[in-house]
């Protein structure tokens, strides 16, 4: 999902933060938690206030992805 996220960022970085949390570190676990993740790879898509909007668990295509994005406004 890396290739994809770099790429969402580089096209869409002034209207969206990515941002990347391995939860199997310590560092990264309190994320797993908060968001509940259970399987990798999980985006979790958040408002400007921070609700969760969208999650999609396993590998997400740059074109679905973007779909999800332009449901917010994002273009």
């Amino acid at each position: 999902m890396q290739p994809v996220m770099k790429s969402i960022e580089q096209k869409y970085g002034t209207q969206v933060k990515v941002v990347f949390h391995d939860v199997w570190t310590e560092a990264g676990a309190p994320y797993g938690k908060k968001y509940g993740i259970e399987a990798i790879p999980t985006q979790v898509f958040l408002d400007e206030t921070g609700k969760e909007y969208f999650r999609h668990v396993g590998f997400f295509p740059e074109e679905e992805l973007i779909k999800v994005l332009n449901q917010k406004g994002v273009k």
